[in-house]
């Protein structure tokens, strides 16, 4: 307990009749607020109330408080210690305040605090030594709020794990699904860019190692070459009796007679006569029933007749009268193949 600095201030009006009858109705009051206000809890520590003054007709207004640090007995010290100093501060004066480090009263004729809504324990006998109880409601209001905040810990943790968990698997599988995708786009860049690469010994085979008879003339990127004969593979191998030759060596792990029918069914869907091609139901019967005769394939749309192609375009300025009429005479058949196409 702080027993200074302390200071005061009081009321400068000076207007009672019966001073001693002042005097002793204020002690009186102050000292049971003292008494009430000690025996409060370590929340709070204080006290206020009203008391008649006889003979004048008027009321003295006080309240009395402590910090809640202070015992009782240490509490009740204070405020008597500051009442001891009203004689020197606010003797027959109206109103007057005094204030400690720990404590402070103040009393007024007038109201000046709004009337209490709990009614303030009775004071305790002056002559013992009052002992405030540790009230046990707290004990179990503590313990209760110890496990409501194990619970919430309990059941937050494990939410927000599983919640780090979902986003790590979201943003793992979207970083592989963009992966995949990436490799897949550059494969196809790398497909279409080695469709277009030639080696310089195809070229030399396609041109007759760059013989004058192939030799068409001369245009603005060089010289151009007629190539050989440009067959479809596939019906060529086909009409040679030697279909499997063109099948990969790492697919060529099945019956031969599933793999001839595949190809077979593959050519007659490409024939160029859009009458023969076999309709989408009739393919998934050939492929489910082996029972089902195949037709012989015809000439595919795509099957190339002439007998030279040109790489690269050359300048028309530079052909020969032969070169032009030879260009000009129809090297291959339109494609008229239809397409089907089927909604899921």
């Amino acid at each position: 307990m702080e027993k200074g600095p302390y200071f005061w201030v009081y009321d400068d009006r000076v207007n009672v009749s019966d001073v001693v009858g002042f005097n002793q109705s204020r002690m009186t009051l102050l000292g049971r607020l003292s008494d009430q206000a000690a025996a409060g809890d370590s929340r709070y520590k204080y006290a206020m109330d009203q008391i008649d003054v006889p003979k004048n007709f008027q009321k003295i207004y006080a309240l009395v408080q402590c910090t809640p640090d202070l015992s009782a007995s240490e509490c009740r010290d204070c405020l008597y210690n500051a009442s001891g100093l009203i004689p020197r501060c606010c003797d027959a004066r109206q109103g007057g305040r005094v204030i400690y480090p720990s404590c402070n009263f103040r009393y007024e004729i007038d109201r000046f605090y709004d009337p209490p809504t709990n009614s303030i324990p009775p004071p305790p006998d002056s002559t013992s030594n009052y002992t405030v109880p540790s009230p046990p409601a707290s004990t179990s209001q503590g313990k209760k709020g110890k496990k409501r905040n194990v619970i919430i810990i309990v059941v937050i943790v494990p939410i927000a794990v599983s919640v780090i968990l979902i986003v790590c698997v979201c943003i793992f599988l979207r970083a592989r699904k963009q992966k995949e995708e990436e490799e897949v786009k550059d494969l196809y860049e790398m497909e279409d860019v080695e469709l277009f690469q030639l080696d310089f010994g195809t070229v030399r085979e396609a041109t007759g190692n760059f013989s004058e008879d192939n030799k068409l003339g001369q245009g603005g990127f060089g010289t151009v070459y007629k190539l050989r004969e440009n067959h479809s593979p596939s019906w060529r191998k086909w009409n040679e009796g030697t279909p499997l030759d063109m099948i990969d060596p790492t697919l060529n792990i099945g019956p031969r007679s599933e793999i001839m029918r595949c190809i077979n069914i593959g050519l007659v869907c490409v024939q160029e006569n859009e009458a023969l091609r076999p309709t989408m139901a009739q393919v998934s019967m050939m492929l489910s029933n082996y029972s089902v005769t195949l037709a012989a394939p015809s000439k595919p749309a795509f099957f190339m007749h002439g007998e030279t192609s040109i790489l690269p375009l050359m300048n028309a300025s530079m052909l020969t009268e032969s070169d032009e009429s030879r260009t000009k005479s129809p090297q291959w058949s339109n494609n008229e193949v239809s397409i089907s196409e089927i909604d899921p």
